[in-house]
């Protein structure tokens, strides 16, 4: 592994992104440091995948359905960050303290939104409706946007059915992002906190 990513220059998110923080840890389990590969940031996936289909970079971290295009065009995946963790809120719900206190009837009504977009997202009847959207949206092959969708519909299932915020998830996100020092926070007292507001 070390003599195929030696040296090369590797296009990640930005310095302090999780992906880019589960990517050094990969490296690092597969015997190399951050500072064996040249390392440069662009936060946009399309621009990510541009670089690595011009030459510029010889790996880039990808999401959807970019990944999955490049996969097509014959890149190797060397490894799936959706599956390095068990249990890990990529997707949550952040707002400010003080927002919450003021308008916990809007808050609270954001929260049921979304937990119905949920579920609407996870009924399989609405599965050409979400694909479409997908496809609307991106502008990318059909065929990308349906393994997208199954990617994530069928394997890993981001999205907390009532939008809930399961304690091992959101603990695993609190770890990654205070080994950047994103973080200050006691993470029980602050998931109670967060428990009992949405009751």
């Amino acid at each position: 592994m070390d003599l195929e990513l030696k040296g090369k220059k590797v296009i990640l998110s930005t310095p302090k992104q999780d992906l880019t923080i589960l990517w050094e840890q990969w490296l690092r389990d597969n015997g190399m440091a951050p500072s064996d590969v040249d390392q440069v940031f662009d936060g946009a996936t399309p621009n990510r995948y541009a670089a690595l289909a011009k030459g510029a970079v010889q790996a880039a971290v990808l999401s959807q359905p970019f990944d999955f295009r490049a996969i097509s065009e014959g890149y190797t995946q060397l490894f799936d960050t959706s599956f390095m963790k068990k249990n890990y809120s990529f997707v949550i719900i952040a707002a400010r303290g003080k927002w919450v206190n003021d308008y916990p009837d809007a808050a609270r009504a954001v929260v049921r939104a979304v937990s119905i977009a949920i579920d609407w997202w996870y009924d399989p009847k609405n599965k050409e409706e979400a694909i479409n959207i997908l496809q609307k949206v991106s502008k990318q092959d059909r065929a990308l946007i349906e393994k997208t969708y199954n990617y994530y519909h069928d394997q890993v299932r981001p999205y907390p059915r009532g939008a809930a915020l399961g304690a091992e998830g959101f603990q695993n996100l609190l770890d990654v992002l205070a080994s950047t020092n994103e973080v200050n926070i006691r993470p029980v007292s602050f998931y109670a906190r967060l428990s009992a507001w949405k009751k």
